[in-house]
């Protein structure tokens, strides 16, 4: 059995597996290599012995990431992506413990949609045409 050794051997067999065993889509696929990529490159070990990146390492990043001004779903969209490259070498032997492990996504503050005030809504429900079957019906 091939050892493992570097984090591109790693990043392709992860790819493949994607590709092959979860079905992703190619822009899903292209999305999440672009994405691993970044952070790899940022950590400076695109080719190195994968996984030098730790979990302060990966921490650094995240604040890398938010002085940056990086939306909170980018960023939480490549932590997806990083844990999901960082699973796969963990099962392949690559690695010894997940270094993401207990970190949790950016808190974004949700907000909820607003509403109609009373008068908007009898202005709207005034406005429809209700003469046919479809107009009714709807």
């Amino acid at each position: 059995m091939r050892t493992i050794r570097t984090a591109a051997e790693v990043l392709e067999a992860w790819l493949d597996h994607l590709r092959v065993e979860v079905g992703a889509s190619p822009h899903t696929v292209a999305a999440y290599d672009r994405d691993v990529h970044a952070v790899l490159a940022w950590a400076g070990a695109p080719h190195e012995a994968p996984l030098g990146l730790d979990r302060d390492g990966i921490l650094r990043w995240l604040h890398a990431e938010r002085r940056q001004g990086r939306a909170p779903r980018s960023t939480d969209r490549r932590l997806a992506a990083l844990r999901s490259y960082l699973a796969c070498a963990l099962a392949m032997g690559a690695l010894d413990k997940d270094p993401t492990a207990g970190l949790v996504p950016a808190r974004r503050n949700e907000c909820l949609p607003k509403v109609l005030s009373k008068d908007a809504l009898r202005r709207l429900l005034e406005s429809i045409d209700r003469e046919g079957p479809v107009e009714v019906r709807d």
